[in-house]
C-alpha cells in the first residue's frame, strides 16, 4: 500500500506530516467502496478549519491541496 502525507498550512505555519499512513491506491482498487470509506475516514480526521491540506506522496510530489 502507497504511503500518503497529510500537512497542514496556516497563514503563520507549516506543519508537517513526518509519519503518514499507508492508504490503498484510489486508482488501483480491488473494492473501490471500501477505499472510498477510507480515504473519507483518513480526509475526517486530518481535515482542519482555517488550514489548508496538502497530501503528498512517498517522493513528496503533492497530489492534492485544498484550503479548509
Amino acid at each position: 500500500m502507497p504511503r500518503y502525507f497529510f500537512h497542514h498550512r496556516t497563514p503563520n505555519r507549516m506543519f508537517w506530516d513526518k509519519s503518514g499512513l499507508d492508504l490503498p491506491d484510489l486508482w488501483q482498487s480491488s473494492d473501490p467502496e471500501m477505499t472510498d470509506a477510507i480515504w473519507h475516514e483518513a480526509l475526517a480526521v486530518h481535515s482542519r478549519v482555517g488550514h489548508a491540506l496538502i497530501i503528498t506522496d512517498e517522493d513528496r510530489q503533492t497530489l492534492f491541496v485544498a484550503d479548509l
